[in-house]
């Protein structure tokens, strides 16, 4: 409803995302929580859950958190895979379709 009555998203002919910033303040953060059970029922293991979804919202870069980049390069190649691909799809992918009309 909030994304309704600031324009930030469309009802018809569905529901279209026309605003970024709303996605990126209020659809993302709830997208990574429901990716992050995704990747637990994945047998993702080696990170805590909130270290999991802020990797997804903006992964680090070396520059900015040497330690925390470590951790994520230390865990199996699988889960690495799974981290990169679920980052790409929450800020990529995901607001894509939603912001296509047709």
């Amino acid at each position: 409803a909030l994304g309704l009555k600031q324009n930030a998203l469309q009802e018809m002919p569905h529901l279209t995302l026309l605003n970024h910033d709303f996605y990126e303040q209020h659809l993302k953060p709830v997208l990574a929580r429901w990716t992050l059970l995704f990747l637990k029922a994945q047998h993702l293991v080696g990170l805590s859950d909130e270290d999991t979804v802020r990797y997804m919202i903006k992964r680090p870069t070396e520059k900015d958190e040497p330690e925390f980049l470590k951790r994520v390069l230390a865990l199996e190649e699988d889960h690495v895979k799974m981290l990169n691909l679920a980052f790409e799809w929450l800020n990529c992918y995901m607001p894509h379709v939603m912001q296509k009309i047709d």
